[in-house]
């Protein structure tokens, strides 16, 4: 699929590369890519656990200081993403948890959507993915002197070094 307008913007999902590109050509561009509006998902993204959802982005040009709205959706309560994507610069991620848009113990889904609004030339972005994600693990960094291991054993002729 693929649209432009006027040849001011070129949105365009190819499916065997699997990624979603946008880009501001010549004047404001502007595009809503929505899941659900004809019937509602119902989709339980809770379910497996996951909590959070995970955007790759491959491409993220955005040069100057207006960039324009992105705002990523779900069940019509909006999460802006232009600070993490301004942050991206080139590619990464985004992580988006579930919380923010439910506290509920159940998440039905009923309608996703990506949205930009008024993004000036040459703004570009590649979307790779959104997958859902369970809880990321804690990790701290130690130091030497906060290591302390312990260990028991039966074995005869162990020998520490």
């Amino acid at each position: 699929m693929s649209a432009q307008t006027q040849n001011q913007a070129t949105l365009q999902v190819d499916t065997v590369a699997g990624e979603l590109s946008f880009e501001a050509v010549d004047g404001f561009g502007y595009f809503i890519v929505a899941y659900g509006t004809e019937s509602h998902l119902g989709v339980d993204l809770k379910a497996d656990g996951s909590e959070a959802f995970l955007l790759t982005f491959s491409n993220v040009s955005m040069p100057g200081l207006f960039r324009g709205d992105y705002t990523f959706r779900v069940n019509g309560i909006g999460y802006d993403l232009l600070p993490k994507l301004a942050a991206i610069n080139g590619s990464g991620t985004i992580r988006i948890p579930f919380s923010h848009f439910s506290t509920a113990a159940q998440f039905v889904a009923n309608q996703i959507s990506l949205e930009a609004i008024r993004v000036e030339p040459p703004y570009r972005l590649v979307l790779d993915s959104i997958v859902t994600v369970p809880p990321s693990l804690n990790v701290a960094t130690l130091s030497a002197d906060e290591i302390q291991l312990r260990w028991s054993t039966n074995a005869a002729n162990f020998v520490v070094e």
